[in-house]
């Protein structure tokens, strides 16, 4: 099963349309036969983002430490582990509702996000971590060290989204489909 994370840039005043009526969020995204410009993806290089943001993956058996979903970086990729949800009923894919940032918590993501060097996280956390911590398959294989420029796109793709949506003023979104 592919687990691909998607990030959307909407308006303050369409995120309340959202947070009123989710049908209208759902109806957006699976309804649309377009590509929104307002939309991208992290394919399945999220949770190895997220790992190198955090230093152990969301997932990991052995993590008992339950801080873990209320760090700055973790609370950038996942706000409704602090409450921030569209609508806690509304399954968005694959069983997970719809997460979302204000204007102004993207503001500070992206501030937050700007200070990243990813291959120096790399470097910190190392790849022992990042490899036993990955739960899944890139192509065919599990994560390995020669896939930090796969994670090192997507993370400057993520880098970008948010400074645009802080730039316009805008709210993000996020959904695992």
């Amino acid at each position: 099963m592919s687990m691909i994370y998607n990030l959307l840039r909407v308006s303050p005043s369409e995120l309340n349309s959202y947070l009123e009526n989710s049908d209208l969020l759902f109806d957006r995204i699976y309804q649309s036969e377009d590509e929104d410009p307002a939309q991208i993806d992290l394919d399945k290089a999220w949770d190895g983002i997220h790992c190198l943001l955090t230093g152990t993956h969301l997932f990991n058996s052995q993590n008992e430490d339950e801080d873990v979903w209320y760090t700055p970086f973790s609370l950038i990729m996942f706000p409704g582990n602090d409450g921030q949800l569209i609508d806690k009923n509304q399954n968005m894919g694959i069983g997970f509702p719809a997460h979302y940032q204000t204007a102004e918590q993207v503001t500070r993501a992206a501030a937050l996000l700007a200070t990243v060097n990813l291959r120096e996280r790399y470097q910190h956390v190392g790849s022992e971590a990042l490899s036993q911590s990955y739960p899944f398959e890139i192509a065919g294989q599990w994560l390995e060290s020669e896939d930090l420029p796969y994670l090192e796109y997507y993370f400057e793709q993520m880098q970008q989204f948010f400074a645009c949506a802080a730039e316009n003023g805008e709210a993000v979104i996020s959904y695992i489909n």
